[in-house]
């Protein structure tokens, strides 16, 4: 770890760490998992460093594993519940402000099943990975489903969908951020605070209750209001129905999201970014999504991504394209660009784009010693027990979920 008294002294030195052609290379993880590690000149005097993990999904299975706090992808591998894996990628979207009064219960965006346990739900359509019995996969969930509340068989979908259904969805996906100038920083996340809380009811029979999950697909209802102003961030989600089909704590069994039958899904699943085969990145609805904030993440811009596929070998691919922000050397790749090369590799059966950014992180762990690719400008900020900036390139930035191999 490096100490800075200042953000100019960081960057000048982690720029000349970090701005440089990784060696090409190949190497065996374990049986069937390979990292592959080359630069591709991007031109005009750009360069990225691609890390490509290759494997099996049917020899080695994905697992999706969510978290209660903030974890990065190092820390998680060296964690006693990790001594399975050996690979591990940051995952999905995440809640993510640096000024709000509180994070809410459930940290990953959207939808959110662990180890075949479901801890949010989806309050938009979007693309999501799965991985359960049946394999691995990306493609795109509706918000919209059936569940069992209190015996009563009724559909639900997300609020910001516009599917007529008796139940209505609000999630940590109804977060509101903004991104604002700091002079330090330059930028920081905010919370619009509103937004933690669901809106007022327009119709006098109904209600809204907050769910906490007891485990698999079961939840049990902790409040409610007749008004709205339930506090979205205090619950799993929240429900909007009618006051017929309630009582005090009520039970909720939540039978299918997009399709997918939770009963039968032993694994995992998130809300991703876009597929890889769609033809306009910047009019896709992720870049117009206020839980992220206002700077949009998968227009023509370069940013580190990260993105997940399967080819017509039968290999699935966790591939990174690295780069530091504001860097003119080593900024990243476009979605388009990202896409381009993956296809003149070959052709893709599957493919969705994970979180980008500083999020972008990969971890190996080879039987006990660990290397970490990816975001290795990653620098923490000072706070009320450190003034200093510290680099560290080995962690990265903690998020809420992982894929883990």
């Amino acid at each position: 770890m490096h100490r800075f008294s200042s953000p100019g002294e960081a960057q000048s030195f982690i720029a000349q760490e970090v701005d440089r052609p990784v060696s090409p290379g190949s190497q065996t993880i374990k049986p069937g998992v390979t990292l592959s590690t080359f630069p591709i000149d991007m031109g005009e005097g750009r360069f990225t460093n691609s890390y490509d993990i290759s494997f099996d999904a049917r020899d080695n299975p994905l697992d999706i594993v969510a978290f209660d706090s903030l974890t990065s992808v190092p820390d998680f591998l060296v964690s006693p519940e990790a001594q399975q894996y050996s690979v591990a990628s940051g995952g999905g979207f995440f809640f993510l402000a640096d000024r709000a009064s509180a994070s809410p219960r459930q940290l990953a965006l959207n939808l959110s099943i662990s180890r075949g346990s479901l801890r949010s739900l989806p309050v938009a359509d979007r693309e999501s990975v799965i991985s359960g019995h049946a394999g691995l996969e990306a493609r795109t969930l509706v918000a919209l489903g059936a569940l069992v509340l209190n015996g009563h068989a009724l559909d639900w979908s997300g609020s910001l969908t516009d599917y007529d259904t008796e139940v209505k969805v609000y999630g940590n996906g109804n977060a509101v951020i903004s991104h604002q100038e700091n002079p330090i920083t330059g930028s920081e996340r905010v919370l619009n605070e509103t937004s933690r809380y669901t809106p007022p009811i327009s119709h006098d029979d109904y209600m809204d209750v907050g769910f906490i999950g007891r485990g698999g697909n079961d939840f049990i209802g902790v409040g409610g209001s007749s008004a709205g102003g339930v506090d979205i961030f205090a619950h799993d989600f929240v429900i909007r129905c009618p006051q017929r089909y309630l009582k005090g704590n009520s039970s909720l069994q939540i039978d299918t999201v997009g399709g997918i039958a939770l009963s039968r899904l032993e694994g995992g699943a998130f809300s991703a970014g876009p597929s890889l085969n769609i033809a306009d990145f910047i009019n896709h609805p992720v870049n117009h999504d206020a839980s992220l904030g206002s700077h949009p993440p998968f227009i023509e811009t370069f940013l580190a991504r990260t993105a997940l596929y399967k080819t017509e070998d039968n290999l699935t691919h966790i591939r990174l394209f690295d780069g530091r922000p504001g860097s003119p050397l080593f900024p990243g790749v476009t979605p388009n660009e990202a896409v381009a090369h993956i296809l003149s590799e070959g052709e893709f059966e599957w493919g969705c784009f994970l979180d980008p950014g500083q999020t972008a992180k990969l971890g190996v762990n080879y039987e006990g010693r660990l290397a970490s690719y990816g975001s290795r400008h990653y620098m923490r900020w000072p706070n009320t027990t450190d003034p200093n900036y510290l680099w560290v390139p080995d962690i990265g930035r903690p998020v809420a979920n992982v894929l883990a191999l």
